[in-house]
């Protein structure tokens, strides 16, 4: 039996190492895991109390009984309230693929402006601070024939 458990042990750990986890790593992100289905669990009783009460109310026989016999384990299926859930969790991975999709068309936008310089293969867009670029030797308030320019003004 004792031999079983280490390697029972050992290939947790392999697979640890395979996805590059330390053993702590894996404890915290399980704890995580565990405090993410905590609170999911006491939303989904708040939720059901508030639409019983609500069900109770209206007198719903059949929206009490769906909010009832959903709560059960197994009927899932019928629950209104894991189905909305659902739907927002839907959503809400939606939203973040989409913010996620704008971000990277952000990332890889290539500006036409004659004043762009590629580097690395990133077309970089520099500010010029009085024909001051960071790279032609220009001090930032003298123009580029040597005639002093006016300071720049942040207006706040």
């Amino acid at each position: 039996i004792a031999e079983a458990l280490i390697l029972q042990l050992l290939f947790f750990h392999l697979s640890l190492r395979k996805k590059g986890m330390t053993t702590y790593q894996f404890i915290v992100k399980d704890n995580e895991k565990k405090r993410m289905e905590s609170r999911k669990q006491m939303d989904t009783k708040r939720r059901r109390a508030d639409h019983m009460k609500r069900e109770i109310e209206e007198g719903n026989i059949f929206g009490r009984m769906a909010l009832t016999v959903g709560g059960w384990k197994g009927c899932g299926c019928i629950d209104p309230i894991r189905r909305e859930m659902r739907e927002e969790d839907r959503a809400a991975k939606l939203a973040a693929s989409k913010a996620a999709s704008r971000r990277s068309e952000m990332e890889h936008v290539k500006h036409d402006d004659s004043d762009n310089d590629t580097k690395d293969g990133i077309t970089v867009n520099p500010i010029r601070l009085n024909g001051y670029n960071g790279d032609n030797g220009v001090h930032a308030n003298m123009g580029k024939n040597g005639t002093r320019n006016q300071p720049i003004q942040l207006l706040l």
